[in-house]
């Protein structure tokens, strides 16, 4: 099996800086080093030297801050994230399958550094709730009839106006 170079650069992104810095590159093909060496660059870190601790973004290994079943959603919560101040990627070439029921979907992955995950949870809650709010909205309101059972007959407690032509949920 073969790793591509998107896989090394997911990978050297999660490890954190001491990881980094402390691997030995002197057995890394062409195509790792030039990976590492990008993100080394990409965190301002020099090759033997000791970095300093970070509070959070670059430099902290980066977590799963969400699983999607679609990719669209997934780029949707990760410009959510963005646009409240929390760097994200997207992971989708995992190969990973996200099992729902009996079927199975390729799932793509949001990734934040770790100081980030709980917020992040809290951005993408909150979106889902706005979406499940907004479905609630514009579904079709639900009449309900209290009755009550005499006799083998229903009876409303209540008059009930009834729609003319209008066909009943279960067919009747």
């Amino acid at each position: 099996m073969q790793i591509t170079p998107e896989e090394l650069k997911r990978a050297y992104r999660r490890m954190s800086d001491e990881e980094l810095v402390a691997m030995d590159t002197d057995d890394l093909t062409e195509v790792a080093h030039k990976c590492h060496a990008d993100e080394m660059e990409r965190r301002g870190l020099q090759p033997g030297a000791t970095p300093m601790a970070s509070e959070g973004g670059d430099g902290q290994p980066w977590a799963s801050a969400g699983t999607f079943r679609f990719i669209d959603e997934a780029q949707l919560a990760i410009s959510r994230l963005e646009a409240a101040g929390i760097p994200a990627e997207l992971e989708s070439d995992t190969g990973d399958l996200l099992w729902i029921s009996t079927s199975a979907f390729k799932s793509s992955r949001v990734l934040v550094p770790e100081a980030f995950v709980e917020k992040a949870h809290a951005v993408i809650e909150s979106h889902a709730a706005e979406e499940e709010l907004a479905a609630q909205a514009a579904a079709e309101p639900v009449s309900m009839v209290t009755a009550r059972y005499e006799d083998g007959v229903f009876t409303p407690l209540e008059p009930v106006d009834w729609e003319r032509g209008r066909k009943s949920r279960c067919g009747c």
